[in-house]
């Protein structure tokens, strides 16, 4: 049973189908070949896609790339070479005949999308008397991790298979979220590994680091850092590039470079993302540094250039192991446009390998073709180009293998057996090939493992990834040629270990000869102590001689270490020697100092284990707001005339990919439970959803390809804003961005200079705080730490938070997390009594009702934090009491909500230990957070968005003929509206609701305004969230906060705000001349000097385990006769 709660989808259905219709076609060319078991194939075949700016005025255009990658050419003919050995090969896949279809990527993650869609979705058009049969049997897809995520988390649900040849991220190996992904390269899981190895080897302390703007660049880095830090490596920086960025932002991160001290760089980047770059570092003459390669350019050609190995010479990587394929050239220098003369792509190879246009029989030739036109004598058999080089495939090699991995697990599902065991009789199919579905091919692919011509195990783990085995390259010069020299080897081992080997000695260095150093500080002599820096790197230190009475007899220590009772410190301080006995009075004051006592510090308590529910009445609140919404449109004579709205309701149980699957079902037209691929037209034409932005990212990407518009009530991650990532999103909660600066602004504003840091493990969280470091900047506030709140939630991680809080001695906490993780982290908090904490709140939590009871006031009372405005919605509490399980006798949702109110079951199962109900409850008497409309927030925004629909809706249905905002001044048809038009309509709306103005700017982001929301004690000790103030991100600066300070409780009761600073005292010691820094905390209003420290981060890994509701908004325009 879900145990979250509802989202909804409204969907205007205009006509009715009768058989299988796409809901859109993407007109992409392919390179194909008819068959009996098809496999898809999708390559980046242009390494840039030209994005276009959707003005929403007409039909989105088609996608354009750009720049012609040989090399993922190269991958489509070794898959296109495999199949067709397979098929000439008698025992594989005897009497079948493998088809393919290849797509071009552009590298984009919405084109890879739109491909995956493409080869799923099956012929165009089927009539409604046939079956829908499986397009593709399996998939073999794609180089960039961000590409393969966008596939594997779109065609997961429907169980078709995934093999990536070049997608080394390791969050891909969740099998909860990509349950059909497989590769045949190792994981960046191991890839870290081997590199902290290195860099262990090597002794490397302080190195630089440059990721990718994508999932491949930051997990990879992410995974690194996690490894390295537990061998007490420093990162110094962190670069972000993208081949897509503008020139300034590539200058930014080499001006990164130039003033680190780092000699040792981690590049963690595809080729075509690092290239730029590379150049700009050539061009300035930045020489010096030891460059470390990810596998994804290290054996890359374009950049393997005496020219750029004047500043990347010495490069060290990892790659996977290198194959020569018999038979491949051949069939390489047989490519032709004149063999060929309808294949995609080719007549580009054609270009850039002979230099000439082909031109076809009765083809018509531009004069402004830029090449000359070829004779049709050119040949390639002698060509000397790498691209013929087939000696050393990588990642063409992995290609080879996807391809017959799965002629491996066809085999085993046709024929019952695996493949080469020999047989007592002829091979004969135990299942009809038409019925091949594509669960059973995963199923099958997950047990392939055979050994294939070359030697090698082709076998998968269960969460899809092959053995991890890497060479070790350095790029040397020889004869003027970069070359990629092999100098050793990284493996793993089942039981996790792992064997690096490195021939040293045949190492080229960047440097020379020696192995280059690279630390931050120099170790620290005998008799001094490592003395962290504040602001900077633990790495980074000043060495401090020992204090008398301690010594530091090795070189590096952190501490220095009291001599015995008896002995005293030598001069260097590098040794204890005997003390001289002096005799002191009891009447001295040091003599009554040493019989003092201490106070015992040895108490212990551990809490009681924390169990949740997971059902909320206040989300299934927000649900009944939706179709309160809708039936009040509908009953009015003004905003629709003529027209009904109607809706779908689906539960995305909290999980983005619930919700996807969701998503995918409307635009279906079927419900959540049994959407095939094919299915008939979708009628989706907005939604409104999600709550978590995690969920709302999954959904929006899911949409974007058809131009749906989606309105999030509750989802306000700012990275939600960028237009080109995200074009039809909208939500009616304002952007992260407000909040954050809306946070900076109270904390100046209180003069708390010393703060504390949690965020939840999401991108809620993370974008938050990034937002609030940025807004902090060339202020006085510091963070002392800063904690991760685990999704999953994890009790020994949170009492490590907690200590961290304990000790720290700020005394104002900062917290952007939901109330799914925040309810378990307060109980168990509560049980720690740690007090005295000014809780700084984010709306995603300041105003939830669970925390109202009176047993969490001693430890949360006086929290202030901004919430979402409220408002008022008239008829929403009668309407909330119309929904029992009498008037829903089936509706699962409404059983849960009567067990969360009342604690029993309505029609409880045999067996069941849950008290059957009376029949006799009343939601009159019952006040929780469902009945609760008094100060409605969430659901005043769920209210906003079903209006900022049909006020769109409305707007769209009297454009006026010839007066119209579409291509030549026309409206859209009433009869055949489109997703996109009525985006058009909702990006100019602007309505008035409750005395509200409601709005969208350019980035579909609605007026920031929050209430300043202080937690005081109500009746019965309960907690009440009590307004004091607002926060108007319209008015100019210095006036945007407004607040009522004579009315606000702080923590602990007090009227006044709490203290949080951090002052230090210097104690000089004239007898040792140097300077000791303690640290002491104290109310002080001036403060003289404010350091920044790096806190302590936390990086818990886990899955959402909160709950929200996730509603999509339909709506259904049904004419109503009218005469």
């Amino acid at each position: 049973m879900h145990t979250a709660i509802l989202s909804f989808l409204a969907v205007l259905f205009l006509n009715t189908v009768s058989g299988c219709e796409q809901f859109a076609r993407f007109d992409m060319p392919s390179l194909f070949k008819q068959g009996d078991v098809m496999i898809g194939g999708i390559f980046p075949l242009f390494n840039k896609e030209i994005r276009s700016i959707y003005t929403f005025e007409r039909e989105p255009p088609g996608v354009k790339c750009a720049g012609f990658d040989l090399r993922a050419f190269r991958w489509t003919q070794v898959m296109i070479f495999a199949i067709e050995e397979i098929n000439k090969e008698s025992t594989l896949l005897p009497n079948i005949t493998l088809g393919y279809r290849i797509l071009n990527s552009c590298a984009s993650p919405t084109n890879t999308l739109r491909a995956a869609l493409t080869l799923a979705s099956g012929p165009e058009e089927i009539k409604s008397t046939s079956t829908c049969p499986p397009a593709i049997s399996a998939l073999i897809a794609e180089s960039g991790s961000s590409q393969s995520l966008a596939v594997a988390g779109t065609l997961g649900p429907f169980q078709v298979p995934i093999v990536s040849y070049f997608s080394t991220c390791a969050c891909l190996s969740d099998r909860a979220k990509y349950p059909t992904f497989f590769r045949t390269i190792p994981s960046d899981y191991f890839q870290a590994k081997a590199l902290a190895a290195l860099v262990k080897r090597f002794g490397w302390q302080w190195i630089g680091a440059i990721q990718s703007d994508n999932d491949y660049g930051r997990n990879g880095i992410l995974a690194f850092t996690e490894e390295v830090k537990k061998l007490g490596v420093c990162i110094a920086f962190v670069g972000t590039i993208l081949r897509t960025h503008t020139m300034d932002k590539i200058l930014d991160v080499v001006e990164m470079i130039k003033q680190s001290t780092v000699k040792v760089i981690l590049a963690f980047i595809p080729e075509g993302d690092f290239y730029p770059l590379m150049k700009e570092v050539v061009k300035q003459n930045i020489t010096g540094i030891q460059w470390i390669a990810s596998e994804a350019w290290i054996t890359a050609p374009r950049p393997s250039t005496p020219e750029i190995y004047k500043a990347f010479g010495g490069a060290l990587g990892f790659v996977v192991q290198k194959m020569a394929i018999p038979n491949l050239k051949p069939f390489l220098t047989g490519i032709s446009p004149h063999a060929d003369p309808s294949g995609a792509f080719v007549r580009n190879f054609w270009e850039i390998m002979v230099g000439c246009r082909s031109v076809l029989p009765g083809e018509h030739t531009a004069t402004e073709a830029t090449n000359e036109m070829c004779t049709g004598n050119e040949t390639l058999l002698y060509s000397q180009d790498m691209f013929f080089n087939v000696t050393q495939l990588r990642v063409s090699y992995n290609v080879y293998k996807a391809v017959y991995a799965i002629a491996h697990a066809l085999h085993q599902l046709v024929f019952c057996q695996p493949a080469h065991q020999p047989a007592e009789k002829p091979l004969r199919p135990c299942l009809n090939i038409s019925e091949i579905q594509t669960k059973q091919v995963t199923a099958h692919l997950q047990k392939v493992h055979f050994r294939n011509q070359f030697g090698d195990n082709v076998l998968f783990d269960e969460n899809g990834d092959p053995p991890a085995s890497y060479d070790i390259i350095n790029w040397q010069l020889r004869d003027g040629q970069v070359q990629h020299v092999s100098l050793g080897h990284f493996a793993s081992a089942a039981n996790g270990d792992y064997k690096l080997s490195v021939r040293e000695k045949e190492i080229v260095w960047r440097t020379g000869k020696m192995v280059p150093s690279s630390v931050c500080s120099n170790v620290c002599p005998v008799g001094t102590r490592k003395a962290q820096i504040k602001g900077k790197s633990t790495c980074c230190f000043d060495c401090i001689p020992c204090a008398d009475g301690t010594i530091a007899n090795s070189t590096g220590a952190a501490d220095c270490t009291p001599c015995p009772r008896e002995y005293w410190s030598s001069e260097r301080k590098d040794a204890c020697i005997p003390k001289t006995v002096e005799f002191l009075t009891y009447h001295e004051p040091m003599g009554i100092a040493i019989t003092a006592e201490m106070p015992d510090l040895n108490c212990t308590y551990r809490p009681p284990p924390v169990k949740c529910n997971g059902f909320d009445p206040r989300a299934f609140r927000w649900a009944q707001t939706m179709r309160l919404a809708v039936e009040e449109i509908n009953q009015s004579p003004e905003l629709l005339p003529n027209y009904t709205l109607g809706y779908k309701i689906f539960d995305s149980c909290a999980y983005p990919l619930t919700g996807q699957r969701a998503a995918l079902a409307v635009l279906n037209g079927l419900s959540e439970d049994d959407s095939p691929i094919c299915s008939g037209a979708s009628p989706l034409l907005a939604v409104i959803g999600e709550s978590g932005s995690a969920q709302s990212i999954v959904v929006s990407r899911i949409l974007q390809p058809f131009g749906i518009p989606m309105i999030s009530y509750f989802s306000s991650c700012a990275c939600l804003s960028d237009r080109r990532k995200y074009p039809t999103f909208f939500r009616v909660i304002p952007n992260d961005d407000y909040q954050v600066k809306a946070i900076a602004q109270l904390l100046v504003r209180f003069n708390w200079t010393w703060v504390g840091l949690l965020r939840g493990d999401h991108e809620y969280g993370r974008f938050a705080v990034q937002g609030l470091m940025r807004e902090l900047q060339g202020t006085k506030v510091c963070v002392a730490y800063q904690e991760m709140i685990p999704l999953l939630y994890n009790h020994q991680a949170a009492l490590e938070i907690m200590q961290v809080m304990r000790s720290s001695s700020a005394k104002v906490v900062v917290v952007f997390s939901a109330e799914g993780e925040m309810t378990p982290f307060l109980r168990d908090y509560m049980t720690q009594n740690i007090t005295g904490i000014q809780w700084v709140a984010s709306e995603a939590w300041v105003t939830a009702s669970v925390f109202t009871g009176s047993e969490y006031y001693p430890y949360l009372g006086g929290t202030i934090g901004f919430g979402i405005r409220k408002g008022q919605i008239s008829r929403l509490g009668d309407y909330l009491q119309t929904v029992n399980p009498e008037k829903y006798p089936d509706n699962v949702l409404v059983q849960e909500l009567w067990e969360a109110l009342y604690g029993c079951s309505p029609s409880p199962p045999s067996g069941s230990k849950m008290t059957p109900c009376s029949g006799l409850e009343s939601l009159l008497e019952q006040h929780s957070a469902y009945m609760n409309t008094s100060s409605p927030r969430v659901a005043y925004n769920v209210y906003k968005a079903v209006y900022a629909i049909a006020h769109s809706l409305h707007n769209l249905l009297i454009c006026q003929p010839q007066n119209g905002p579409f291509g030549n001044n026309s409206c859209a048809q009433e009869d055949n509206i489109h997703p996109w038009q009525l985006q058009h309509y909702l990006q100019e709306v602007a309505f008035n609701i409750g005395g509200e103005e409601v709005d969208f700017d350019l980035k579909g982001d609605s007026i920031p305004y929050y209430d300043i929301i202080n937690w005081q004690r109500g009746t019965e000790g309960k907690i009440e969230f009590v307004n004091v103030g607002l926060f108007d991100g319209t008015r100019p600066a210095g006036e945007k906060l407004l607040i009522q300070e004579n009315r606000i409780i702080w923590a602990g009761h007090r009227s006044e705000a709490s203290c949080s600073h951090c002052v230090f005292t210097f104690i000089r010691c004239q007898l040792l001349k140097f300077c000791r820094l303690r640290w002491r905390c104290r109310c002080l209003y001036a403060v003289p000097a404010v350091f920044r420290g790096p806190g302590r981060l936390s990086v818990v890994g886990s899955l959402s385990a909160a709950l929200t509701v996730y509603f999509v908004t339909m709506a259904k325009l049904a004419m109503r006769q009218t005469q």
